[in-house]
């Protein structure tokens, strides 16, 4: 007679009873779900929409207001001040003194406009002492002036402006109103200029995840994210998602999110609310009905002898499962408490044991890296030193024969200043303060060299001064502006390095009068960059971003804008610290 095996008749009596009980509740929990999430989504879409009305409507309202007061400026000054102004830039002086105080009392009576300025048809700025002309030019370009010859008024995308005077930089967006003669010519432009902190104020009422987005950048949003941020950097979102006015759900590696979208064609915006799907349905979770947690409570009654029994059998599988599970996330201090002499003992001394060996690996797998990262540095570092000392040496040479004993002088000293800051002992880390001496010293030397064709100005906010950098960061960004702009083009230029602090992160501009860049060989210069490729005739632009993503762990931009024959800037971004040894440096690997 075959014995009766209690316990398979068990386990085969507990699946029967938890599917009949569990298949109704299964389903009708996926019913109610789903029909609840289409609601909720619905519901969130209505909601999102009306906001992204009310944010346009808020800020057409604004943008009216500025052009109303263009209009009103170029009313009450234009045949009296501002048409004479252009047409014969030569007025007296008292006549410019009452334009530029009439153009000071509107923006000091209106306050979402910053400055007032404006400029002929060619794109020179008349009488304008506050803003910093230079980064003035190179947006207001001839090719973006030829665009904008008929247009009756305009508004700019997002650019930067530097208030010289105080040495601050402003993020803005500009509004274009024409001034023209009684014979309908185009004389030049009149400027207001809008701070886009005023739009980042106007999302106050709004959700948490409001944004408003320029292409693929964010220009002002709820939580106050820096402008240079693109969408995927911030939630992992797509740009693609946001081009159609709609509502859907994306999925991220941060969980799911409720993405809903408006055009703002006025200014080329998109209006952006981001929200978390399990947010949502939290907010929903209340509603279950509750005939849903009495079926629950039925089936919990009646598993629970089940549970009991199985849970005494399976308890010290269950710990050594937890602990495996504990390591998946990279937990590797976890260990077994071992009770017993059986099989499971034995496997929970054995996972211990190899919980050790993997620490151990992990650790001398760590110091490694940090060591090749150290040498990856230093070699980087090694590559880049200036490579002009012989042409130095030739041009003091040339200098004695020709009896220039001070320029000769002022070559040596500069030279002699130029390499004890950049040896600096041996560091390779140094304050911003230093930075900027050494590369003062590297455009001397550089002006006295090609004093035919260059010039340069040097423009660093105080507050900078005593954050880390990279040795020689900016110098091989200069040498590619003098070589590959100011002296290929052949004409006079002019060089301009300006630093400033932004959102906690350090960003430096170099900028040139030079040749330019063409579109293509950007491309390809950014394509090798990220494919970490040699790029022939711009090693600098590839070291310099080597060396800052292994300072600051991966976390250094470059961009560059040109318009061939016109302009090349240069702008590097990286957060500022104060750590003069660097994210790689540890004291245990140099024997500290």
């Amino acid at each position: 007679m075959k014995k009766f095996n209690l316990h398979s008749m068990w386990i085969k009596c507990f699946f029967l009873i938890f599917l009949l009980m569990a298949l109704p509740i299964i389903l009708m929990s996926y019913t109610s779900e789903k029909y609840t999430n289409e609601m909720m989504l619905e519901q969130k879409r209505l909601s999102d929409l009306k906001d992204l009305s009310s944010l346009t409507s808020t800020m057409s309202l604004y943008l009216d207001s500025v052009e109303n007061l263009g209009q009103q400026i170029l009313s009450d000054l234009s045949q009296d001040y501002l048409v004479p102004a252009l047409e014969s830039p030569h007025i007296q002086v008292s006549d410019y003194e009452k334009l530029s105080h009439k153009l000071e009392n509107y923006s000091a009576n209106f306050s979402s406009v910053s400055h007032i300025s404006f400029m002929d048809k060619n794109g020179r700025f008349l009488y304008e002492n506050d803003l910093n002309k230079d980064r003035l030019a190179w947006f207001f370009n001839p090719t973006y002036l030829k665009r904008m010859e008929n247009a009756t008024s305009a508004w700019t995308p997002t650019f930067s402006i530097e208030f010289a005077s105080r040495n601050e930089v402003q993020r803005v967006i500009a509004h274009f109103v024409p001034v023209r003669n009684d014979r309908s010519e185009l004389l030049g432009y009149l400027l207001l200029y809008v701070p886009t902190v005023h739009l980042q104020e106007m999302l106050s009422p709004f959700n948490d995840g409001t944004l408003i987005l320029e292409s693929e950048r964010i220009t002002a949003s709820k939580n106050e994210v820096p402008y240079y941020m693109s969408i995927f950097q911030m939630y992992n979102v797509n740009y693609g998602y946001l081009l159609a006015e709609s509502s859907v759900i994306v999925n991220t590696n941060e969980g799911a999110l409720v993405v809903t979208t408006k055009n703002y064609s006025r200014l080329g915006f998109q209006l952006v609310i981001i929200s978390s799907y399990e947010d949502l349905k939290q907010q929903v979770m209340p509603n279950v009905t509750h005939t849903l947690f009495i079926g629950i409570y039925e089936l919990i009654f009646s598993l629970l002898s089940a549970l009991i029994l199985s849970r005494y059998i399976t308890k010290p599988v269950s710990k050594l499962k937890k602990a495996m599970d504990k390591t998946n996330t990279g937990d590797f201090d976890t260990r077994v408490k071992v009770k017993g002499k059986d099989e499971v003992a034995e496997l929970g001394i054995t996972f211990n044991t190899l919980l050790d060996t993997i620490q151990n690996l992990l650790k001398t797998i760590k110091r490694n890296y940090k060591v090749k990262q150290q040498i990856q540095f230093q070699l980087i570092q090694e590559q880049v030193k200036p490579h002009f000392l012989y042409n130095m040496l030739e041009t003091i040479n040339s200098m004695i024969r020709c009896d220039l004993k001070d320029e000769s002088i002022e070559v040596v000293s500069n030279l002699a200043s130029f390499y004890r800051i950049s040896l600096n002992n041996g560091a390779n880390v140094v304050r911003i303060s230093q930075e900027i001496d050494l590369m003062e010293h590297y455009l001397r030397l550089q002006r006295l060299r090609y004093i035919e064709f260059m010039d340069y100005t040097l423009s660093f906010t105080p507050d900078i001064h005593d954050y880390a950098i990279p040795k020689l960061t900016l110098q091989p960004l200069i040498e590619n502006a003098i070589y590959h702009g100011l002296k290929e083009k052949g004409s006079p230029g002019i060089l301009s390095v300006s630093g400033y602090l932004k959102e906690n992160m350090l960003v430096f501009e170099i900028f040139d009068t030079g040749k330019g860049i063409s579109n293509e060989k950007i491309q390809e210069i950014m394509d090798s960059i990220s494919q970490d490729k040699e790029i022939d005739n711009y090693f600098g632009i590839a070291s310099v971003l080597k060396r800052l993503n292994i300072f600051c762990g991966n976390q250094a931009e470059l961009h560059i804008d040109s318009v061939e024959n016109e302009y090349t800037c240069v702008t590097l971004t990286f957060p500022a610290v104060h750590d003069l040894k660097g994210d790689f440096y540890d004291e245990s690997i140099s024997g500290g």
